[in-house]
């Protein structure tokens, strides 16, 4: 997931310089999107993800001391 906001953090900084040296809106517009998007999203879920992770292995604790008691 981080790989991805790099991604994003990469392509939104590419479009924002394609815009500022008055390239088409064709050029500069895909990539700001995706930058947006990436950087938007996926940094967002990260804490949420980690969370899920966090809950997976609480209940799997729990089943394996359940097992052993």
């Amino acid at each position: 997931m981080y790989v991805f906001v790099a991604a994003g953090i990469t392509q939104l900084l590419f479009g924002i310089y394609a815009l500022l040296v008055g390239q088409p809106y064709g050029i500069w517009y895909g990539p700001m999107l995706c930058g947006t998007v990436y950087t938007i999203v996926v940094g967002s879920l990260i804490p949420v993800v980690w969370k899920r992770y966090r809950q997976a292995e609480e209940r799997r604790l729990d089943a394996e001391a359940l097992r052993n008691s």
